[in-house]
Formats: structure tokens, sequence, C-alpha cells
């Protein structure tokens, strides 16, 4: 629970903060902001919820170029991106992402929620802001916002003709590209951009076997954008994205302690010197298309607003994989010249996966005039999902190529061949009351009714497991999720705020059969929470938090605790032997912690800034198997911290306002558990970052040399642990993105 010396302290801090003294020596204030989290513009500094936000100078700033450069950056919040180009893990406050599930957080771009996990993890193309909302707001965004969301709004077509290049090349191979044309189509009235982006990437990770890298990525997006100003009191709002992506896929290395020298007793999770030698070249095509359109209508009293979406992704990818079917009993592969178990370069077997996803959504919403004590918002949405998840292991064929039709002569086994719709009908509300000259009260709620089917396309017949061809299994869930916030503005630079939230996320099915199948062959316990069916995830959350602007607008000083529990948590478990992805359940956690982040404008040019978040996230009860309760939830880190300064300098005697730019910044992910059993080795011991970047730049052009993980540390991004039978504990690793370096190069025309 939240103890009483946090909640003290807090308000301590906003006492001292409110009769601060505002003298200080001259220097810039910082920037206002305008936030969008509680869908309605207010100053970031008032809104009575967590949010960080980069505007588009920090993300120039910080060089921010995919998710995890400005994730990295937010205190309490984590970042997995590993097995494959869509994969998409953030952690928020605890609040666990796992994998092949809906994610834990509402993606919103352009005003428009993306049902797919997919969609976050691309290169950032022509962005404006992004916002980082910590906590539940489902009655805000809908389902699966339970842990919080990424609100992310790109750039709008301007009535004045610009366009802008980027160019940037760096080590390995790094070669990017971008362009930008904005203006008015007809003055006043109708609006295009068009922007673009192309990125290739060798990989920092060699192939001992295959003499290249692992870990490649070409990407390249497209996209375009109207705005047509019908009359003065209509809008219409359209965007067209087409992506495309090469890449490498299931980039993982293995621990095997019963047949790896390097690891006599247990595995190490902060042991990434395990060598690549796979014998397959992986591979990841992608395609993403993303069409929609906004109509905004703005009446004497309020507005009304309406939103379609079609988003569809076509996903593939296949890489080496650990078990040789030459051997009946399906043992891994003996140890290689380079040291390790499976991903090696005897022939074996071959992981290759299938995910397909068409979303189709509608909302509509009726908004108040901001005007007055009473401010409101009404709506509804409708979501339409068809999701296509095809898992199978394939016989190598020892020229390292990967099959390319599924299922094929070469296919051995398919454990997953699923198909799932899902319909979500919604209404919700929200309403704002200024209860007095100081103090606000906030309400919202939101009703999902949600269908979900899942059908097994799998024509393969194993009685044993009941893997029956065509059996469609259907679930509904109904929520009703609420929202409450109380606001107080103690003084004109300090406001403090409590609040209560709801939000869950539905369940689903595994692979028919798939509780048979891990403990007949995987050799799994009967403890296990592994099911044919996963429950629905529901959270409840308290917080309370301070805002203050002090020393003449120059210092911001924020601060929050919070406490969540959490039923049916859901997390994912890989049982290497079965190739099984398995998504289950544990009963009950809890997540507390605060976060404290300052930011100073030190003098006219440097500006200093750090953040730190605490989260204690605790199994309270697991019935399966208790003796894992008290244990921590894997991959959340206990503590974040972020740290770092900006100097620019105007050159003397420049007639363009040329100034030299320097930037530093320094993550720190304190230990991370990655087994709830916690077993030996399977905490990873902290992980200290640093980015650097230094330039010239104005208005018109600039010249940015960067280098990201300057000291080079070697770590485990992420570690997939797993315990059965035939091999005891074992450990997928993932290795951190090693040294990397560059220069930007960017003009504008105008």
């Amino acid at each position: 629970m939240m103890t009483q010396r946090r909640l003290f302290t807090l308000w301590a801090i906003a006492a001292a903060c409110a009769h601060a003294p505002m003298e200080i020596l001259q220097a810039q204030e910082l920037e206002e902001i305008l936030v969008t989290a509680r869908r309605a513009n207010e100053s970031l500094q008032e809104a009575p919820i967590a949010v960080d936000v980069f505007t588009e100078k920090k993300i120039e700033d910080a060089g921010v170029s995919r998710p995890e450069d400005f994730l990295s950056l937010v205190s309490n919040v984590s970042f997995i991106d590993t097995a494959e180009a869509g994969d998409t893990q953030v952690i928020i406050r605890g609040v666990i992402n796992t994998r092949d599930v809906d994610q834990s957080f509402a993606l919103v771009v352009d005003g428009v929620a993306q049902a797919n996990p997919n969609s976050l993890n691309r290169e950032l193309l022509d962005v404006q802001q992004i916002e980082v909302v910590k906590g539940p707001v489902s009655p805000l965004y809908g389902r699966n916002a339970l842990g919080g969301a990424i609100i992310i709004n790109t750039q709008k077509p301007s009535n004045e003709f610009f366009s802008k290049l980027g160019l940037s090349a760096g080590s390995d191979g790094l070669l990017k590209g971008t362009a930008v044309v904005s203006g008015p189509l007809v003055k006043d009235r109708l609006y295009g951009r068009l922007s673009a982006i192309y990125t290739d990437f060798e990989g920092v990770h060699d192939n001992l076997f295959l003499g290249d890298q692992v870990d490649y990525h070409e990407e390249s997006r497209l996209r375009g954008r109207l705005i047509w100003d019908v009359t003065d009191s209509f809008s219409i709002d359209a965007i067209a994205e087409y992506s495309d992506i090469d890449s490498s896929a299931i980039t993982f290395n293995l621990q095997v302690p019963i047949l790896m020298s390097q690891f006599p007793t247990t595995i190490d999770v902060n042991n990434a010197g395990v060598p690549f030698s796979n014998n397959v070249i992986s591979m990841n095509p992608a395609e993403r298309v993303d069409l929609s359109l906004n109509a905004t209508w703005s009446l004497p009293h309020g507005s009304i607003s309406a939103a379609f979406a079609h988003n569809q992704n076509d996903n593939a990818f296949g890489s080496d994989f650990i078990v040789d079917f030459a051997v009946p009993t399906l043992v891994p592969e003996p140890q290689d010249a380079f040291g390790n178990v499976g991903y090696t370069s005897g022939p074996g077997s071959i992981a290759y996966q299938i995910r397909e996803e068409d979303d189709d959504s509608f909302e509509i919403r009726y908004s108040s005039e901001d005007e007055g004590r009473v401010s409101w918002n009404v709506g509804a949405s409708y979501l339409e999902q068809d999701r296509l998840v095809y898992v199978a292991v394939d016989i190598d064929p020892g020229d390292g190529s990967i099959g390319t039709v599924h299922p094929g002569p070469q296919t051995a086994l398919i454990n997953e061949w699923l198909r799932t719709e899902t319909e979500v009908r919604s209404v919700y509300g929200a309403i704002d009351w200024d209860v007095g000259e100081t103090v606000t009260l906030s309400l919202a709620g939101r009703y999902d009714e949600e269908e979900r089917t899942t059908t097994n396309l799998n024509l393969l017949f194993i009685p044993v497991f009941n893997e029956f061809p065509g059996l469609a299994r259907t679930t509904e869930f109904n929520k009703f999720q609420p929202r409450v916030s109380l606001q107080w503005a103690v003084s004109d630079h300090v406001n403090l705020y409590a609040s209560y939230g709801e939000g869950y996320r539905a369940g689903g099915f595994n692979a028919p059969g798939t509780r048979n199948l891990v403990l007949a062959v995987d050799g799994l316990p009967a403890t296990t929470n592994i099911r044919d069916f996963y429950e629905p995830e529901e959270l409840e959350s308290f917080e309370i938090g301070m805002k203050s602007t002090l020393l003449d607008s120059r210092l911001l000083l924020n601060a929050a605790v919070f406490f969540s529990e959490a039923e049916n948590t859901q997390i994912f478990e890989f049982t290497p032997v079965t190739s099984t992805r398995a998504r289950l359940n544990i009963d009950e956690t809890e997540m507390e912690g605060f976060e404290l982040e300052a930011q100073f404008a030190a003098t006219e040019n440097l500006e200093v800034y750090a953040s730190f978040g605490k989260t204690d996230a605790t199994i309270t009860s697991n019935i399966a198997d208790p003796s894992v309760n008290g244990n921590k939830l894997l991959g959340v880190p206990d503590d974040t911290f972020n740290a770092g300064f900006q100097y620019e300098l105007p050159l003397p005697g420049s007639s363009t306002g040329l100034a030299w730019f320097t930037r530093l910044d320094f993550q720190r992910m304190g230990d991370t558990p990655w087994d709830i059993n916690d077993n030996t080795g399977t905490v990873r011991d902290p992980v200290n970052l640093i980015n650097l970047r230094v330039g010239l730049r104005n208005d018109t052009w600039s010249v940015v040399a960067w280098a990201n993980n300057l000291t080079d540390e070697k770590y485990n991004v992420e570690n997939i642990i797993s315990t059965n039978a035939l091999l005891g504990v074992v450990n997928f690793t993932h290795k951190g993105m090693t040294r990397t370096w560059g220069v930007d190069l960017k003009y504008r025309f105008d």
C-alpha cells in the first residue's frame, strides 16, 4: 500500500513549493506546453494526470527517430523491441505488455486509436508532439489502456509552402533519408503534406558462421495528409500511409547450463557474450497500410467529430531454431565450435511465424465548448478486428533458406494457427466541473461490450492434444471503467491532484490442446498456469500528484505516487521443446511506486533535467503455484533514472543565427528480474547508457554528430526464461544495441 510517509513527503514538497521565493538570476523561461492527454487541450502543468511530453523541438534536440528513443527518457517506463519488426512491449508503472496479446496501453495517432500492437514500432515520421500518459486511461481511450497511453500527433499541412530534407549516415552501414513537402493546394481552404523516410542498417551483431550481421533492418514509409476547410465551421482531415519493412527476426541466443560450459551451474542474464553462429539468415518482410478520415463540425456551443480508420498489417518472419529433427528424441544440437547450443551452424530446424491483422474502426464524439465552469463530452465507438497468427517449426534444408510456402513439405510442427475475430462496441462520457475558484472535479466513464471468436485453422488432428480442425471458441467481455480526479490549484504555480481509475484488456485463447502439449512433451509441471484459455486482466489504480512551475517559470518540479492492483495479469511463456508460445495469468499482483521530475533553465543557454522512478511490482497471489507469491514481476526495472543537459551557444558575429549545440542524456535501468520463479542468475544488474549529440544549427540547416551507448555497454535487453523436465532452466537472450555513431544533416527550404 502507499505509505503515509510517501504521501506526507509529497504534500510537504507541495507546501514548500507554494511558498518558494521567485527571485533568481535572469534566464529564459521554460516553454509552456499544451497536451491532449485527457482528450482536450490544456496546460501540461494544470492537467491532473501524469504526462511526459516531447514537443517538436525536444524530438529534434534528443534525436528521437524510433519509439525506444523517447520511451527511454521517461521514468518508470521501459520498452522491449526484440523478436520481430512489429514487436512492441511497453511496460508502464509495472503493467506488463506481454507478447501475443492486446497491448497494455492505448496508442493514439492523430486522434485515432490503433488496435494493432504492431502500430508503434516503426520509424517516426514528421511528428509534431508525443505524449506518454501514465496510469489507466481506459475511460478516455478505451480497452487495453490500463497501463497508460502513447499519443502521437503528426505535423499538419501548412498554408505556406515549405520543404525540408534530412540525411543521416553512421556506423554499421547506417543510411537514412527523410523528405517533407507541405503547402496550400487552394489558398486558405485546401492544404497538403507529403513525407517520406527510408532507413537501411546493416546491424551491430556478427554472425561468426555466415560472416554477416544478424540484426539488419531496412524500412521505408510514405505518408500523405490532406486537410480541407470545407466551410469556416466544417473541416475534413484525411491521412494515408504505406510502410514496407525488410528486417531480421528472432535474434536470440540460448543459455542451457546442462549443455554449455559457459554456464556450469545456472543461466546468467548478465552474460551477453554468447556469439551468434546461425546457419540460417533470418527474415522479416512486413507491409502496413493506414487510412483515416476525420471530420469536425464546429457548432455554437460545442463540436461534433467523427473518425473512420482502416489499418492493415501483414507480417511474416523466420529464423534458425534450436531443435534438430535428425534426432528422434528432439534433443537440441550438440555444442558447436563457437560454444553455442542451438541457433548453430549445424542443420536443424527453423522457426517461422505469420501475423496478419485488419482493423476497421469508427468513432463519433460530441464535445461542449470549454468556456464556463462545466465542460463535457460524450461519444460512441465501434471496432472490428481480424487477426491471424501462425506459428510453426520447419525442417532446415541445410542451404540457409526459409520456406516461403506455409504449411509446406518442410513443415514439421504447427503449434498455433488461429484466426481471432473481435467486435467491440463502446459508449463513454466525461465531465469537468469547476467546483470552486481553485478546485476542479473530473469524472469519466466508458462501457465496453466485446465479443471474441477464435477459430483453429490447423488441419493436423492429434486426438491426445484435442487440436480439432475448425474448432471455433467464443467469449464475451463486458466492462464499465470509471475514472475520477480532483485537482486543487494551491497557488498560481502549484497544482495538486488525486485520481482513481480502472482499466482492462480482454482475455482470449491459446491453441486448443496447449495445456496437454506442454505437460506431456515439454515436461512442465501441473502447477503451470498455461491453459487453453486466458482470463481478461483488470486493474485499479490510485494516484496523488503535484505539478509546480517555480522561479519565474524556469523550474519545473513534478511528483507522483501511485498504487495499483491487478487481477489476472497476463504474461507470456515460451516452451522450447515444442516451440509453444502461450499466454497465461497470474491471479493477483500489486504495483506501487513514485516519480520525481525536474527541469531547470539554469541560464539563457543551459538547461538541465532529471527524473527518477521507482516501481515495486509484486505477485501477491498465484493459486496454481503459490511458491511464486512475493516474487517480482518479470521485466519490470526496480527503478529508472534519467538525467542530462542541453547547451546552446550562439556564435558571435553570425548573421544567420548559427549556434553551437550540445546535448547529453544518461539513462539508468535498475535491477530487473526476468523470472517469476526467482531462479539464480535471473536478475539483470543495473544498465547505464549515455547518448551524446553535438553540432551546429540555425533555423535553416543543421549538422549534428551523435553517439548512442557511448561507453559501449554490453547487456541483454530481454531474457525469456523457461523451465522444463528435459533441459532444466534455459534462457533465450537478446543482446542490447552496442555503441553506434553517425552524423545528421538537415536543410529547410521556405
